[in-house]
Order: structure tokens, then C-alpha cells, then sequence
């Protein structure tokens, strides 16, 4: 199973799902810390550090670091190298809001770190209209429920 993700684009709520997929693909019991550059006591070292912990709650454990891009540049080596030897009991995600293209613009460590072959990228645009009446449709499906075609697009309406 892949141990590191770049998860790109505007569609929040469904990276936050591909977030809950991965955490059920482990069984559910998988504790999920979550860290942004922006945050005051943000340290990579710590966070690296972390990743190698084995923890004592779960087998695995994910690790989140939002807005990735903003990372400072003393923090990028430490990130790449481990993207290139990625513990065994930690998933990391790094998140953007951006797109890829525009994130990798002229950025010579994101050029570099999105090459990485242990990294699995995966964008998350928002839905088109026709997507977003399937998406729909299927979340009521999981829950057992049906729904018609004209609420599908009531409720797209109300969007």
C-alpha cells in the first residue's frame, strides 16, 4: 500500500473523504495527526520524528501537513528525504489547495519532490455538474437511501 500522498485542488470535503477511505482501509483504528507550516509550534524535525515513532495506540498512524507548500526552505531536505525512504507504519498526506501546475510553477524542490516515485498524487477539482449529480446519487446510495433525479438537481440548484 502506498505510504505517501500529495492530495492538490479545492475540494476539501473530498480529500477529507479520501482521508476517511485510507483510514478505514487500515481498519479503522488508525490515530491521525494533522500540522499546517502556518501553525506556531510547527516543526518538521518533530514531525519527522513522529513519523518514525511507533505508536502505541495503533498500528499505523497517518500523518496530515496541510498547505505543504508553504513549508520553509530549511524544512524542505528533511521532507524529501523522507519521501525517499518512508516509514512502514505511517501514511503521509500532504495537502495544497492549489493545483499541481501551479504549485510545481518555477518551484525547483517541488519539481524535485513531485518526481519522487514513492509519491502518489491525486487532485481533487471541483465537480462538474454531471459529476456532482453522480456524487450525489451515490452518497444517498450508501446510506441505503434513493433519491430522484429532480432532487438530485433541486439540491444542486441550492448549491
Amino acid at each position: 500500500m502506498e505510504k505517501i500522498f500529495l492530495y492538490s485542488g479545492e475540494e476539501e470535503f473530498l480529500k477529507q473523504e479520501e482521508i476517511e477511505k485510507l483510514r478505514n482501509s487500515y481498519g479503522g483504528k488508525v490515530i491521525i495527526y494533522s500540522f499546517s507550516p502556518q501553525d506556531k509550534e510547527f516543526s518538521m524535525e518533530e514531525i519527522l520524528r513522529l513519523t518514525k515513532t511507533k505508536n502505541l495506540f495503533s498500528s499505523h498512524q497517518i500523518i496530515l501537513i496541510n498547505d505543504f507548500e508553504k513549508i520553509s526552505p530549511k524544512d524542505r531536505v528533511p521532507l524529501i528525504s523522507y519521501v525517499r525512504n518512508p516509514s512502514a507504519f505511517t501514511t503521509l498526506i500532504l495537502t495544497t489547495k492549489m493545483k499541481i501546475k501551479k504549485i510545481n510553477d518555477g518551484n525547483e524542490w517541488l519539481e524535485i519532490l513531485l518526481k519522487e516515485p514513492n509519491l502518489k498524487i491525486k487532485e481533487f477539482s471541483p465537480l462538474s455538474d454531471e459529476e456532482l449529480k453522480k456524487w450525489i446519487i451515490m452518497q444517498a446510495d450508501k446510506y441505503g437511501k434513493k433519491i430522484s433525479s429532480l432532487a438530485v438537481n433541486f439540491l444542486i440548484a441550492k448549491l
